[in-house]
């Protein structure tokens, strides 16, 4: 082997070390050096086997004979990133051997200097990947088979689809949902849409270890408000026994909170040796059945609690006013001044308690058939008078009143008075007898407000969502015994709202409730204040 000193690319050839020789004879990689004019310096025994040059046909020639023609230009790239003393790191390419055959390497070329640190040659490693190169072939035909054995199967699959096309058909249209398990223990299932929909699943196959359904599915089940086990599963029943299971109610609980009530039916399905393979079910939703089961409950129950409550207000006021009357009968020639006006008072307290009752009773009994009947109001003049004549009721409450409005409404003087009427008995039952009550009748954008406030128990969240229903009534005024149906509130809103306004409640700094209605104000009505 020749060697040309790294130092010296011109000079005569000399030994190389001995460790260095050895290591270029054992490798097997190709490896060879060459001047910057493309003139082979050295060439090892992996080089020779590589492309079949002895080492005295390459030292001295020009290493172009190596490279195929069409790759010239990547061979002048490499001079001039040798020459900038940039080393060429792997890349995959093409060589020619000596009898004209192409062979597929991996070359890596590294710039030579000498003791100053010029650039005067390189060194050239090259490694045959022919088998790798054999072997990526080969993996590629490998995928395509694959590619084209999956094609079979998918067409396979197509013609399965055509046969049960039938069926596909009637389990789709079927609005009852139908399961399929198609082994007994139940570890693949197929859903039809029904299902599907019921139970917020993809169609098609649904895989499960345990049975449907799987621990990641999106819901719980549940049978007498108990986590239902999966043994006792209509389809896992039917598919392990071989007899039918009917009538199983069943809960699914979503994570959302919602609930489906499912009544559900299975069969098994049989073996040419009479042995359960699987099983079908059926799952009819009867969700809205079982709600409207539980609304009628509940209304029956609402129902004995209004006329339990009914009964109460009006015997409470009524038996006041027949006791007060018979009293006053007998012996109010001979009472006091004084007291016999503060037992006219309470009697007329009584008495108009029980007739605000009975009308917000008539009202929502006939707001369902009356008609609308507005014109233009000055809501101050109904405030004042509803003021009074709250005031005349219970003198010992002190009402503060301020105004700051202009314009007029279109609306119902007589729904305005009973709204207000409302608001200010509901502040009476709530704020301690030493609070004053606040109303306030303001003008805002397109809006006359009316606030009724006091300082009584205020809201909690279930108060502030169900505050306005009819008969609702919260857990603190029932453990009061506060008096009242729970309909004022609700006579209010509706009031309001068909007058074409609003009503809501707020909790005021430092305790207590206020109730702002809006009602549109007219436009062009504007007024000063007063």
């Amino acid at each position: 082997m020749t060697w040309v000193p790294h130092d010296n690319l011109n000079a005569n050839p000399g030994p190389p070390p001995a460790w260095w020789e050895t290591v270029l004879a054992f490798t097997s990689d190709a490896i060879f050096t060459f001047t910057l004019d493309g003139t082979v310096t050295s060439w090892n025994p992996g080089a020779r086997a590589l492309y079949g040059y002895e080492a005295d046909e390459m030292v001295g020639g020009k290493m172009h004979a190596l490279i195929p023609s069409e790759r010239e230009a990547e061979l002048e790239d490499v001079f001039q990133r040798v020459s900038a003393g940039r080393p060429v790191t792997s890349f995959d390419t093409v060589r020619l051997r000596k009898d004209g055959t192409t062979v597929d390497v991996s070359i890596s070329v590294t710039p030579l200097t000498d003791h100053d640190g010029a650039v005067q040659g390189a060194a050239d490693i090259t490694r045959d990947i022919s088998d790798r190169k054999r072997f990526e072939q080969l993996l590629s035909q490998e995928i395509r088979s694959r590619e084209s054995f999956e094609g079979r199967l998918v067409d396979l699959n197509r013609e399965l689809r055509q046969r049960l096309q039938d069926l596909e058909t009637l389990l789709e249209v079927l609005p009852v949902g139908i399961g399929i398990a198609h082994d007994p223990s139940c570890t693949e299932l197929r859903l039809n849409p029904a299902l599907a929909e019921l139970l917020r699943l993809p169609t098609g196959i649904v895989s499960s270890e345990h049975g449907f359904p799987d621990d990641d599915m999106p819901f719980k089940v549940f049978q007498h408000r108990e986590p239902m086990q999966r043994e006792a599963f209509p389809l896992q029943v039917a598919a392990s026994t071989g007899e039918p299971v009917s009538d199983v109610e069943m809960v699914v609980a979503f994570d959302d909170e919602t609930q489906v009530a499912l009544l559900c039916f299975a069969a098994p399905l049989l073996d040419e040796h009479e042995e359960p393979r699987g099983a079908v079910g059926a799952f009819i939703d009867v969700t809205e059945a079982r709600r409207a089961e539980r609304e009628l409950r509940q209304a029956n129950a609402i129902k004995d609690e209004f006329l339990g409550l009914v009964s109460h207000e009006l015997r409470t006021p009524l038996t006041i006013v027949l006791g007060l009357s018979r009293f006053l009968s007998r012996d109010g020639h001979e009472m006091e001044a004084e007291m016999l006006q503060d037992t006219l008072v309470q009697l007329r307290s009584d008495a108009e308690r029980l007739s605000n009752v009975i009308e917000n009773m008539l009202i929502l009994s006939r707001l369902e058939f009356e008609e609308t009947e507005v014109e233009p109001v000055r809501v101050r003049t109904i405030v004042d008078r509803s003021v009074s004549r709250h005031r005349g009721r219970f003198p010992r409450r002190q009402i503060e009143t301020h105004y700051r409005e202009r314009g007029l409404t279109d609306g119902n003087a007589m729904w305005i008075e009973q709204i207000i009427a409302n608001l200010l008995t509901n502040a009476e039952k709530y704020s301690p007898p030493e609070e004053p009550v606040e109303v306030r009748v303001e003008s805002t954008d397109g809006d006359i407000e009316i606030r009724v406030a006091d300082r009584g128990q205020g809201l909690d969240a279930e108060d502030a969502a169900r505050l306005f229903e009819p008969f609702y009534r919260s857990e603190r005024v029932k453990e009061a015994m506060t008096p009242g149906l729970g309909l004022g509130l609700t006579v209010c809103k509706r009031l309001t709202e068909l007058q074409g306004g609003t009503i809501q409640a707020v909790e005021r700094p430092g305790g207590g409730l206020e109730l702002v209605v809006r009602l549109p104000r007219l436009p062009g009505t504007d007024e000063e204040y007063g």
